[in-house]
């Protein structure tokens, strides 16, 4: 009798054990959720409780949407997030049936975002947005994707990847009728902030892409208004109709480049008689070494008349341009202007990898992880340690075993393509851990990356953008460093 009376008290604590897991999620992935929302609380619900993984969906309908912290939870903005989701498990928003797309709509056109996001790796599509001060405004988002958006009846700019938001993709969408209630800040899309606002605002927003896109007409100020501090922007691929570009500002192009390194190909540009437009493109120099290195090439540019031009480098500023058209013939370059010889395809390096980060570590072992853009048949990747090349694998990871406990190294991936030829390359330094105790039974701590869809225990610890912390306490979903009094250390 007792040992049948053990038995089931066995069986009671695992069930209890089993409850919790289902209860608290303990287990390695939490399985991604399908939210279906049919009216505007439902919508900022989900947003402001929205994990990894979730997928937002909407039905048909306008969502008329209201500021303030009980409703989106931000005080200037209609529909609002703070969630993140990861590379593995994005947050995903989007309408149900993409033929009968929602609209997200604000109050008026003098005040509000319409939709904003300050979390990283969110894909938004297939939706409309209109009716308030700002369209759709990132705010030091990262890894975020808006796709097949339609963007119009806006008070100011339409999209803006501001406060430090980098990486991020604008792809297959439309945007018109901005500037509305001040066409002086009515751009199509903003990428970073003026050096006014630095204070405020991070200005490295950096490798945005904006592709396939029709902008315009009744855009008031330019296009694309890419500002002083922000690196790498590229434009491609989009359509320009410059009907409405007001002049205001200085708003006389479709495209301004006051950052450096913009890469800019494959668009076409029409100026549809507006007289405001002197040039297709511009470049200015607003602050010391910036409004450089920028490159048009391969651009269509329909301008009505010879006096317009291709591009305008404006003092201090420079750029290198290739192979660009204009019609009719007429004025092509103004300014500190280098044009390129083009280099074969087969003589071009491949492009470097990003977002080099250390997803795991212990006493003797490193692994670290990369991205790289639409990888290409045949790119593998050269690791270097210290300099000295270490491996060439085909894959975004290496793990790096048999090295020494506390020791600091730097690594280095470049990738290689085809014919030979090698990128530039990203650098990651990491420290593997102190040696462990010799104590029987112990074995080396390992790290990994922190994942928000993951249960902490007090004592374990995690990387996070390149730091190190160990949980207090239990948690789930409490982002490293951003809590003062919250559950994680800094180590």
């Amino acid at each position: 009798m007792r040992e049948k009376k053990l038995l089931i008290n066995t069986y009671a604590a695992l069930g209890v054990f089993l409850g919790m897991i289902i209860l608290f999620g303990i287990t390695d992935k939490v399985s991604a959720r399908e939210v279906h929302v049919t009216t505007t609380k439902e919508l900022q619900q989900a947003m402001k409780t929205a994990l990894p993984g979730d997928e937002i969906l909407l039905a048909p309908g306008t969502y008329e949407g209201k500021m303030g912290n009980s409703n989106s939870g931000h005080s200037s903005s209609y529909f609002n997030s703070d969630q993140s989701g990861t590379r593995e498990a994005p947050i995903q928003m989007r309408s149900e049936f993409k033929d009968s797309p929602a609209i997200l709509k604000g109050q008026r056109l003098t005040s509000g975002n319409i939709l904003r996001i300050t979390g990283d790796y969110w894909i938004i599509s297939d939706l409309e947005v209109t009716n308030g001060q700002k369209g759709i405004m990132l705010d030091h988002s990262h890894y975020s994707k808006l796709s097949h958006v339609s963007v119009h009846q806006i008070g100011m700019e339409g999209v803006h990847f501001r406060d430090g938001s980098s990486h991020n993709v604008l792809e297959y969408s439309t945007i018109s009728g901005t500037g509305l209630a001040n066409p002086n800040y009515g751009e199509g899309v903003y990428v970073g902030s003026a050096k006014g606002s630095w204070k405020t605002y991070a200005p490295d927003a950096d490798a945005n892409t904006i592709r396939k896109t029709v902008i315009g007409p009744d855009v008031a100020a330019e296009h694309i208004d890419v500002k002083e501090g922000t690196t790498g922007t590229v434009i491609e691929d989009n359509i320009f109709y410059g009907a409405g570009i007001s002049g205001a500002n200085y708003a006389d192009s479709f495209l301004d480049l006051k950052g450096n390194g913009a890469l800019v190909r494959r668009n076409k540009g029409y100026r549809q008689g507006n007289e405001k437009i002197v040039a297709a493109v511009q470049s200015s120099n607003q602050i010391d070494s910036w409004g450089k290195n920028n490159e048009v090439s391969d651009n269509e540019f329909y301008l009505d008349n010879a006096d317009c031009f291709i591009m305008v480098a404006g003092k201090n500023s420079d750029a290198l341009v290739a192979e660009n058209k204009r019609f009719p013939e007429g004025n092509q370059y103004k300014g500190n202007i280098q044009i390129k010889t083009e280099t074969p395809a087969e003589k071009l390096p491949p492009v470097a990898p990003t977002n080099g980060q250390v997803v795991s570590v212990t006493s003797d072992a490193v692994q670290i992880g990369w991205s790289y853009p639409d990888q290409e048949a045949g790119i593998k990747f050269n690791v270097y340690r210290d300099g000295v090349l270490v491996a060439m694998v085909p894959t975004l990871r290496f793990l790096d075993e048999g090295l020494q406990a506390g020791v600091t190294h730097n690594y280095e991936v470049k990738a290689v393509g085809e014919t030979g030829l090698v990128s530039a390359g990203i650098q990651i330094m990491v420290k593997t851990l102190e040696p462990v105790s010799e104590q029987p039974g112990d074995l080396p701590e390992q790290l990994t990356t922190w994942d928000a869809t993951q249960i902490y225990t007090a004592g374990e610890s995690v990387f996070y953008k390149g730091k190190r912390y160990r949980a207090k306490w239990w948690t789930r979903g409490n982002i490293p460093g951003t809590e003062k009094w919250g559950p994680w250390e800094e180590l």
